[in-house]
């Protein structure tokens, strides 16, 4: 407001956010100013129009802080009863000025406050609930992991958050000091870091002021997805490198890179739970739908690609990922002998899943590891797996890359009303208007459903002939096999 005072600026700046977002679902959450100075007198706008110049002696910041209040005290957690132990501990810990203490001091900690407060519990296990407890109200961040059990951090903006945004910026418009000492001491590891690639002698540099810590922010940026360890062969002894998928490089799209065409290709669409539950009740959807209907974070996509590289190096011993294999918005990979290309679709909310080998095993798998990362991040998404109507499958040789443009309706696969379980129950299912029965629904779907008979193990696995009885299930056991590449 000390820049644009105006109000019917201010008018024009509401209107335009109200066009722009005003019908994603994002848009329920937001608080509106609805005590504004408006050209008619008082009114509503969709933002708060501060005077940074008064600080909080301005009105607007004011009104904005007991909004803000007013939200938190709707959430259940602020009310929610502790032992005046756990309170005793809390204001301890808040007053502690270093970012970071060890457990043996929390334990001194907790003694001094009176724990354990009953029977139930003995120390250690009540320290780990008021740990876990403390660390969901984001006040601080203890992990029982090995590597990370010895730490407790105080203060994650300074210890995490602060050495994280020195990696992960954007290169092009900061530049700080540690970033020019990196630079001029490795000048190599710097080129290539900026191509999505860091090596743990660079880290070093660019964290110097966080010495003492070197292990536990590498072991908690692997934890978050941010950085991934790397097999390579050719390394020097003792040299870690990590890949860093936020930093990829935008690179020309894998049709235009792979001569090899995609075989099956399906969707990972997401949203919110009352979004995915009408496209489950119906059954099916479209990609101009889902960008509207659907919400999928710019964040969710390289945190997912570090999954799958990291899987792809577990799958196949020895494996090493390839960085140019790998952009910004997309990435070429395999598990085993099942290759595959995931490309971020933000527009229409949602990940191509485009399989080059003819068996769609390898979309179990991705679709597992997008659910983990939504419990990891952000529980209130749901992702579900669509494929084109026509069954997903690149029949004719001339059609390269056919859904890559794709306006068709899009039919769930995957969860209790989707072509699997409808399959699996004998059920008819609605396609483009016709309702397929449980045979035509297998013969159209059936690249991406399981094959009959197979069970979750096998201990043995001898096979001297494939006829016409048992191809099915060989095949289905071969391509569980392949996954893992020893």
């Amino acid at each position: 407001k000390d820049r644009c005072p105006d109000v019917a600026d201010h008018e024009a700046i509401s209107k335009l956010l109200f066009e722009e977002f005003g019908h994603t679902l994002p848009w329920s959450s937001v608080k509106p100013f609805r005590h504004a100075t408006v050209s008619s007198g008082k009114g509503l706008l969709w933002f708060y129009p501060v005077d940074n110049t008064l600080g909080d002696q301005d009105g607007v910041v004011r009104e904005l802080m007991r909004t803000v209040e007013r939200v938190l005290d709707e959430e259940a957690y602020i009310h929610r009863q502790v032992p005046l132990a756990w309170k005793a501990a809390f204001d301890r810990l808040r007053a502690i000025q270093r970012t970071s203490i060890t457990w043996p001091e929390l334990r001194q900690i907790a003694l001094e406050c009176g724990m354990p407060t009953g029977s139930a519990l003995g120390l250690e296990e009540e320290m780990g609930v008021l740990a876990r407890f403390l660390t969901a109200l984001g006040v601080l961040m203890h992990h029982p992991e090995p590597a990370l059990a010895d730490i407790v951090i105080t203060n994650p903006v300074d210890f995490l958050a602060i050495p994280a945004s020195i990696i992960v910026c954007d290169h092009t418009i900061h530049h700080l000091p540690q970033h020019e000492e990196a630079k001029g001491k490795y000048p190599v590891l710097w080129k290539e870091m900026l191509g999505g690639v860091v090596d743990a002698r660079l880290l070093a540099v660019l964290w110097k002021e966080s010495a003492a810590h070197l292990k536990h922010l590498e072991a908690l940026l692997v934890k978050f997805g941010v950085l991934v360890p790397l097999l390579d062969s050719n390394a020097q002894p003792d040299t870690v490198r990590y890949l860093v998928p936020a930093l990829l490089r935008q690179r020309e799209p894998p049709a235009a890179q792979h001569a090899q065409p995609p075989v099956l290709t399906c969707f990972l669409l997401f949203a919110t739970s009352d979004v995915m539950a009408q496209w489950r009740r119906t059954g099916n959807t479209t990609l101009a739908e889902a960008g509207k209907e659907g919400f999928l974070p710019g964040s969710l996509f390289p945190r997912l690609l570090a999954k799958c590289a990291r899987r792809q190096q577990i799958a196949t011993k020895g494996d090493e990922i390839d960085p140019s294999a790998l952009s910004k918005e997309w990435g070429a990979l395999r598990y085993g002998m099942h290759e595959f290309v995931i490309t971020h679709l933000p527009q229409e909310c949602c990940m191509r899943l485009d399989v080059l080998v003819d068996s769609s095993y390898v979309v179990q798998e991705v679709l597992e590891q997008a659910r983990e990362v939504l419990r990891e991040v952000m529980s209130c998404l749901q992702v579900s797996v669509f494929v084109p109507s026509d069954g997903g499958h690149h029949d004719q040789p001339g059609a390269l890359f056919k859904y890559h443009a794709y306006t068709g309706q899009l039919v769930l696969l995957d969860s209790k009303t989707g072509v699997e379980t409808r399959v699996e129950g004998g059920r008819s299912m609605r396609v483009e208007g016709r309702l397929l029965d449980a045979v035509q629904l297998r013969a159209l779907f059936h690249w991406f459903l399981p094959g009959k008979g197979e069970l979750d193990v096998y201990h043995v696995f001898l096979s001297y002939r494939w006829g016409l009885l048992d191809s099915v299930i060989a095949k289905a056991i071969f391509t569980r096999l392949s996954q893992e590449v020893v």
